[in-house]
């Protein structure tokens, strides 16, 4: 494996590793809402890092790129991620495998 594509595998890992981060949070702030807390001083927009770090251009970061980001979150809420590591890793996975996906689809436009 050479250079460029070990960097490109540690810049994989670490989008992942980001949006494992954003699920915890996303599931933590979801948890203080059901308690009747407000959280919005307290969210994060790692969403935009995480596009700004696959390369999606500004004008990419569309409504359809974000929703479609935030409704795929949404499962962390089923997710337990105290015990269960490997289902955390999966989703994650799949999440970036989708924005992967939309980033092929906006480039060949």
């Amino acid at each position: 494996m050479n250079n460029a594509e070990k960097e490109k595998l540690d810049l994989e890992q670490l989008v992942i590793n980001l949006i494992k981060d954003d699920l915890v949070h996303y599931k933590l702030a979801n948890g203080l809402v059901e308690l009747g807390l407000n959280p919005r001083e307290y969210l994060v927009s790692l969403h935009e890092t995480i596009f700004w770090l696959m390369g999606f251009k500004e004008e990419q970061m569309t409504d359809e790129l974000i929703d479609a980001y935030f409704l795929s979150t949404e499962k962390i809420v089923t997710v337990s991620t105290s015990s269960n590591k490997v289902e955390l890793d999966v989703l994650a996975r799949d999440i970036y495998t989708g924005l992967k996906t939309m980033k092929d689809r906006f480039g060949k436009n």
